[in-house]
This record gives structure tokens, sequence and C-alpha cells, in this order.
């Protein structure tokens, strides 16, 4: 079952290679990208992929301390038709819709542009995904030296795990 989920996804992820096929504009939160999600190895390969497909798609990053925005609380997408009609659909936990009103779908893309707006260019976005993925692999504390993020607690250092406790 989990092989053909997987066949499946990396069949439908192949599509956006192919002549013709649709461009998309997508923005994450650098926790995507900075949260090691499946191990090391599997992580590195996604970071690599995302890194491949920004030099035919747009992908943007918003960077940690930015401020809140509209978005969050699910997956929104903006969807261009070939008729040149807008829908957008959005996507959370435990629910997905359609959004076809014009002035609800505009005010999607007025969300999404200010996104957009909010986050890292392309070009910095593309060198960020570059250096998380050259991180994976690396020791927790030589990563955490890597990304600059200083971790502190009462007293300037970080409680001992103690087992049990």
């Amino acid at each position: 079952m989990f092989e053909e989920r997987v066949r499946l996804r990396m069949a439908r992820q192949s599509r956006l290679d192919e002549p013709g096929a649709p461009s998309f504009r997508l923005v994450l939160d650098q926790g995507a990208i900075e949260q090691t999600v499946g191990g090391n190895r599997t992580m590195r390969e996604q970071l690599l992929s995302l890194r491949r497909a920004s030099g035919r798609h747009t992908i943007q990053v918003l960077p940690f301390g930015s401020r809140e925005h509209t978005m969050l609380g699910g997956t929104p997408v903006l969807l261009t038709m070939p008729d040149g009609s807008e829908l957008a659909y959005s996507e959370g936990a435990d629910h997905g819709r359609i959004i076809d009103k014009p002035e609800h779908v505009r005010a999607y893309a007025r969300s999404f542009e200010q996104l957009c707006a909010d986050s890292l260019s392309a070009e910095r976005s593309a060198r960020l995904i570059t250096e998380a993925a050259a991180r994976c692999g690396r020791a927790p504390r030589e990563r955490r030296a890597l990304t600059g993020k200083v971790l502190r607690h009462r007293g300037g250092r970080l409680p001992r795990h103690r087992p049990g406790a």
C-alpha cells in the first residue's frame, strides 16, 4: 500500500517536468525546509528536488519571524483554468473546498500576493533550500551552529534531559 502511494506520488511529480506542464508558484514556511521529516536522506532528496523545481517554477520561502498572515491554518491553492477563469481551493486537515465566487477568489489572490511579498525572493529562497539540503546529515549541534540559531533557556543554557524526568 505504501509503495503504491509513493509510486503514484512520483508519477504526479514527474508530470510537472513534461513539456506543456502547468507552472506553479509555491510559498513554503521556513520551518518546512528546516524541520527534518522522514530522516536526513529523505529530507535531503526532497530539498534537492525542490531546488531543481525552482528552475522551472517559482518557489519562495516565508522566513522565520515574518508577520502573521491570513493564509495560516490551511493550504490555499489558486488555479487559473485553461479558459482563463480562476478558482481557489482551500484544504485543511479535515476539509477541502472549492471557492468559485469571484470576490472570494480575488480576496484569496490578494492574500497570496501579500504572502509572496513578505517572502524571500525566489533566488534567496533557492539558496536557503540548497543550504538546508547541505545541512542534512550533520549533527544537531553543528546544524544549529550553521543556521545561526541560538537556543536559550533560563541562565543561557538548555537543561539536560534526564530519562524519566
